[in-house]
């Protein structure tokens, strides 16, 4: 998106003066979440990926992976309309809807300075339990070769119940 700006701009097809939110600021939030989200998002496939042996296996599973990385794009209008309303603020906090949400919210509403802390705050505990679960059930995936695990196992390997 990023060299598709700027190759935009310097061919004058886009007019940036007109648009107030191509800040570097704004960039480096943009890139921030993003990498955040991605992060997210790549502990979980990672954790899934790791308990089948055959990419036709982890189909289903894959599928509601991928519906879980568009949700926040369906949702996407609640931010259009009202950036900072407090039902968007609350999303915003939620995982899965963090990078999505405060990229939108950036430019259209300026989010109050302790959303971006607390949002980021959640993000990085939420990548970090997502590799400490990833690593759980990789440990059990490896030991699992060759048999599909059930959604009830794959739930007692991720929290450690017994």
């Amino acid at each position: 998106w990023f060299s598709l700006t700027l190759l935009l701009a310097s061919l004058n097809i886009l007019n940036t003066s007109e648009i107030t939110f191509l800040t570097f600021g704004n960039a480096g939030l943009f890139l921030l979440y993003f990498l955040l989200g991605y992060l997210f998002f790549a502990s979980i496939f990672v954790g899934i990926g790791s308990l089948f042996s055959h990419e036709e296996d982890a189909h289903h599973l894959n599928q509601f992976m991928r519906m879980l990385a568009i949700f926040p794009i369906v949702l996407a209008v609640l931010v259009l309309d009202t950036p900072n309303s407090l039902l968007v603020r609350i999303l915003s906090f939620i995982p899965p809807l963090t990078p999505t949400f405060m990229i939108l919210r950036i430019p259209l509403g300026t989010p109050p300075v302790e959303d971006y802390y607390i949002s980021i705050g959640i993000m990085l505990i939420s990548i970090l339990l997502g590799i400490v679960f990833a690593g759980r059930l990789f440990k059990v995936g490896s030991l699992l070769y060759g048999k599909n695990p059930t959604f009830g196992e794959i739930i007692r390997i991720a929290f450690n119940l017994h």
